[in-house]
């Protein structure tokens, strides 16, 4: 690894903001609720036949320390025959989404059951449960929860449906409108709640207006279902260091890809500009700033003040680019986490996707950074990836936590990007537990900066995480480690994730 105090001086000649000797941080007194498995992860998991059963996996998530799993996914749940634990037969592939049927999902002889999810859930691991809404009738969801009820598995969360404000041809005419679509989600919601009246319900939210049946989705499904406790979002994004947003009119399976780069078309000498791009601040600003921007959409569903959100899938989409994978994916993808703990409404997130070709939390095979073409290059089986690595800090250091506490800090240092817009580097919080608190502190900037952490506590621990932005991550065994205990004063690295054990 290359040397980071090295790194730290060359970037420190691009500082956006004057940085004070030393930044004081206190708590704000603005605290919300958040669920225990508010640090959870997709669960679509049909690359494996059984996946529970699989011990090299089985140990690889139970090192995450998540405590929640969604199953059994998300549009895959849209055709889910839940007594088989595979794809609904009866569905039509010219009714399926593209995707589905290009990887073969359909088809595919893997079988991911009940049974093999009680098997993880036995560890204290709990579902948010998607129902198919879609090719199955309330009768076989209600047949899948009594059954997942008798083997023991905990049902507190479930969705009613996977993005189906996509006006795609099934989802359009089971669903003609979201008013539709709210009708059946009140129904369902009291008819099963009469047999599971402790389990929390959300319901598809939207801001997309791409077409008259999407526009004011959310305020429309609202309109003819008042029985849910949470809305559901989904977003993801480009990894915008060029400055490129999302395309316009995505449809499903598209989110996050971007308009035509303007670096090189080849794609391995594009790769080696998008590396070079992150010794400019700006471009860098460019990235964290449309994480920031994407992840705030968040804020502009039309939820009720009294209602939770649940955001069940987020990504950064980055397909082909030279990023993915690196300690910089890592940096962006925090400050989405950073939007949603900030959030009072947000209680519920999972990280898209545990296993996977894009978007993976786990590597389970070496070819995982197969999409780097400028050399040749391979992931380790069974480590974490730049985004497992974050979902791993968080998930520990929040530790099934059921409040956050948003720290403040005496100033602040300013990312800016293209555009001249201009975006925190630092932040931090307080997780709280009954009588165990904790804290995660993020410097998402090219500066180091020293913090007085007396107005928190006198008493804790702290491990910091820090890389160069390039690193491909495969783990904390890819990071520098520095530990603290009982500093007034500490340096909050470049680049950087702090989890501090205040007990």
């Amino acid at each position: 690894m290359k040397n980071l105090l090295a790194l730290t001086l060359i970037f420190s000649l691009f500082s956006c903001a004057y940085q004070p000797t030393v930044n004081k941080v206190e708590l704000s007194g603005e605290k919300h609720a958040v669920s225990e498995i508010f640090a959870g992860v997709n669960g679509n998991l049909v690359v494996f036949d059984r996946p529970w059963n699989n011990t090299n996996f089985v140990k690889a998530f139970q090192k995450m320390e998540v405590p929640g799993v969604r199953y059994p996914g998300g549009t895959i749940g849209n055709y889910w025959d839940w007594e088989k634990g595979g794809i609904d037969e009866s569905v039509p592939e010219n009714q399926m989404i593209k995707w589905v049927v290009e990887q073969g999902v359909q088809t595919s002889p893997n079988r991911y059951d009940l049974e093999n999810l009680a098997q993880i859930t036995k560890t204290g691991i709990t579902p948010v449960f998607m129902l198919n809404m879609l090719s199955k009738d309330l009768d076989h969801s209600l047949k899948a929860l009594r059954k997942a009820d008798s083997l023991g598995i905990p049902i507190k969360y479930i969705e009613l449906g996977n993005e189906l404000y996509f006006n795609l041809p099934l989802e359009s005419k089971i669903y003609p409108t979201p008013e539709d679509y709210g009708r059946t989600c009140k129904e369902w919601i009291i008819e099963i709640e009469k047999e599971f009246p402790d389990a929390k319900f959300a319901v598809l939210a939207s801001n997309r207006n791409a077409k008259a049946r999407d526009t004011n989705w959310t305020r429309r499904v609202l309109s003819t279902c008042d029985n849910a406790d949470a809305m559901i979002f989904h977003m993801y994004s480009p990894n915008g260091i060029d400055g490129q947003n999302e395309k316009k009119n995505v449809t499903a399976g598209q989110e996050g890809l971007t308009d035509k780069r303007t670096g090189p078309k080849d794609i391995a000498e594009r790769q080696k500009w998008e590396l070079e791009l992150l010794k400019d601040p700006f471009a860098y600003g460019n990235m964290i700033g449309l994480a920031c921007k994407t992840a705030s959409k968040v804020k502009n569903l039309n939820v009720p003040p009294n209602m939770e959100i649940w955001v069940t899938e987020f990504n950064i989409r980055d397909d082909n680019g030279a990023l993915r994978g690196t300690w910089a994916n890592t940096m962006a993808l925090a400050m989405w986490y950073k939007v949603f703990l900030d959030h009072p409404q947000v209680t519920v997130t999972n990280y898209h996707n545990l296993t996977g070709n894009l978007f993976p939390a786990i590597y389970n095979q070496s070819n995982g950074l197969s999409h780097i073409k400028y050399e040749e290059m391979q992931s380790k089986p069974w480590t974490f990836t730049a985004g497992g690595t974050l979902l791993h800090l968080i998930a520990k250091t929040m530790n099934r936590a059921t409040e956050i506490e948003s720290l403040k800090f005496s100033s602040n240092i300013q990312l800016k990007n293209d555009l001249g817009e201009s975006f925190d580097a630092i932040d931090g919080w307080i997780f709280r537990k009954m009588d165990k608190e904790s804290g995660l502190l993020f410097n998402l900037s090219n500066s180091p900066i020293e913090i007085d952490l007396s107005g928190i506590s006198s008493k804790y621990t702290a491990q910091q995480y820090v890389s160069n932005l390039e690193t491909y991550v495969m783990g904390t065994e890819s990071l520098e480690v520095f530990e603290f205990k009982d500093k007034k004063v500490i340096k909050l690295a470049p680049f950087s994730i702090t989890c501090l054990n205040l007990n």
